[in-house]
């Protein structure tokens, strides 16, 4: 052997000698336990400080793998308190350990029985759960949860952070102190709260009560009812097949294609809808209200705003009527000329009431001024009712400070 491979040989013996049992343990990146799990019905973690990966599987096993990062320099051996252990309790099968400090080089992969129920508590920690067919009740003081797959109800709740939920069979219930929430593919109902962020759902078949304190809020193709209500963002709903009620306190909302009663209010935003086939009831106190393709009932007030509306259908007026107030702003309403019903208006101060087209199918019944009797600023008030077709249910429309457009089309 030539001199210089042995100068080399007795420089790596020596760089061998010179490591510590920590560096050695560090090059390690997986510890496996495992434990007979035939007749156990239950899968318990608890007291952990670590991000989970809990895979079902078709196995008689519980297996729980500790995979460590040991190039991203800090990884380190776990003291006497950090161990993880595994154990059978009865009909539960139990993950634990007793460790305070968050591992942040450290992810435990667990595989269990398809079957099974599955609960699990972190102090932290990222929760990744797939394909688990029992009852699943997830905690994080602070991490993502993100469960796909599972065949039973759901609930999920963390401090701080995202929660994602995809191909749920179960009613699913999820609180987030501080994050957003997407729901994609729930066959039964869903509950989402959080408290500073986003919540998106889509593809839903049972009913949805979403809130969230200062984000926005969007639904797409769900089946039954649903209640959503945001402190501080817009709402997006389309496509529901169910009654939907939305509220903002200070932002718009944006309906596409709803066919059930639906209720939408807010304080400070604009209201923009289309494809309405039931029963609408629309208000702000300062936006604007445009609505489009209506073939359903309508109540609709606007405090400071101009009301727009194109009416696509009119058959509605055989069972209900529909009204438009507008304290300080205009009013144009756009109807189909094969409408039978009758248009009642009124207007305060100096607004007018104006007819375009009306055609041979419209005919004005009243046109008076009638002083202050209903005046609240005594000014004369301006009130003007017409029959369209052979007449039948009413649309009313008053604009206090503003005027009124009705246009055949």
């Amino acid at each position: 052997m030539s001199q210089t491979l042995r100068i080399v040989f007795s420089g790596l013996f020596i760089l061998l000698l010179g490591l510590n049992a920590d560096d050695c343990f560090a090059q390690s990146v997986d510890r496996e336990q495992r434990v007979d799990a035939q007749g156990a019905t239950m899968l318990n973690i608890h007291r952990m400080n670590a991000n989970v990966l809990i895979q079902a599987k078709d196995t008689q096993s519980v297996t729980v793998v500790e995979k460590r990062n040991a190039a991203s320099g800090t990884s380190r051996k776990p003291s006497a308190n950090e161990e993880v252990s595994i154990q059978r309790k009865g009909v539960q099968i139990e993950i634990t350990s007793s460790g305070e400090g968050f591992r942040p080089d450290a992810q435990y992969v667990v595989t269990m029985p398809i079957s099974f129920a599955l609960t699990v508590d972190l102090y932290a920690g990222n929760v990744d759960v797939l394909d688990v067919q029992g009852v699943v009740d997830i905690n994080s003081g602070a991490g993502n949860l993100n469960v796909t797959r599972l065949g039973a109800r759901v609930d999920l709740r963390t401090g701080s952070g995202n929660v994602v939920l995809k191909d749920i069979a179960g009613a699913a219930t999820v609180n987030s102190g501080a994050g957003n929430v997407t729901a994609t593919r729930l066959r039964s109902s869903f509950t989402g709260t959080t408290g500073g962020g986003n919540i998106d759902v889509d593809d839903v078949m049972g009913q949805v009560r979403i809130v969230t304190a200062g984000g926005n809020l969007g639904l797409r193709n769900v089946t039954g009812n649903a209640q959503v209500f945001t402190s501080g963002g817009s709402i997006t709903a389309i496509s529901m097949k169910g009654q939907l009620d939305a509220s903002t306190s200070g932002g718009n909302i944006q309906l596409t294609d709803i066919s059930g009663e639906t209720r939408a209010s807010t304080n400070g935003g604009d209201i923009r809808a289309t494809k309405m086939s039931s029963f609408i009831r629309a208000e702000t106190t300062a936006g604007t209200i445009n609505m489009s393709e209506v073939s359903g009932g309508f109540d609709v007030l606007s405090e400071v705003g101009d009301v727009t509306i194109d009416i696509s259908d009119t058959r509605f007026l055989n069972k209900r009527g529909a009204s438009i107030d507008s304290n300080f702003g205009n009013i144009r309403v756009r109807i189909p000329r094969s409408m039978n019903g009758v248009i009642f208006a009124q207007v305060a101060g100096n607004g007018s009431i104006e007819f375009k087209n009306p055609g041979e199918v419209a005919k004005e019944i009243t046109d008076r001024n009638s002083g202050d009797r209903s005046s609240k600023s005594g000014g004369s008030v301006k009130r003007s009712e017409y029959q369209i077709g052979t007449g039948g249910g009413r649309i009313s429309l008053g604009a206090r400070n503003g005027k009124i457009q009705i246009t055949i089309q």
